[in-house]
């Protein structure tokens, strides 16, 4: 009688030992996908200096920047708006608490390129003029605009 208990230990084992011995495997992928992107770093104003209200000029020219970085070999294109003035076709800048505005123009190089990564970082040049005597005319004040540029991959 006690040979049955050995017995049925035995086949327990025999059984079992081949789930132990033999496991099951499975791949897992790993990976991550890179998007290529840009991101502006920084940006200065195009600022015509100073100037007296009603005083005969010359043509004037400011120029500005805008900083970038463009993920390396990212093509992109640089959009410039109206700015937030705009009318009848003509960016304006606008007096502070009034309504009197001075027309300038816009100009940006380079309106688009190749990314090649955050160092060294690229810019947009900006250059905004006035025509002559544009201030002539005009009450003392601040006069402003907001152009968005936009770097669009």
């Amino acid at each position: 009688m006690k040979k049955k208990p050995v017995q049925c230990m035995l086949l327990c084992l025999v059984f079992a030992l081949p789930c132990i011995a033999f496991g099951y495997q499975e791949q897992l992928k790993v990976k991550v996908t890179v998007k290529g992107g840009c991101t502006t770093t920084g940006n200065d104003e195009a600022h015509f200096g100073e100037h007296v209200s009603g005083a005969a000029h010359n043509a004037l020219e400011g120029k500005g920047e805008v900083r970038y970085w463009c993920s390396n070999g990212t093509t992109h294109t640089i959009i410039a708006d109206n700015g937030q003035n705009y009318s009848g076709a003509v960016r304006n800048m606008k007096r502070t608490g009034g309504t009197e505005t001075i027309p300038y123009t816009w100009a940006h190089t380079p309106e688009s390129a190749t990314g090649g990564g955050p160092s060294p970082e690229a810019k947009v040049d900006v250059t905004v003029g006035l025509a002559a005597n544009a201030l002539a005319s005009v009450p003392p004040g601040e006069y402003e605009d907001t152009v968005t540029v936009t770097i669009e991959p």
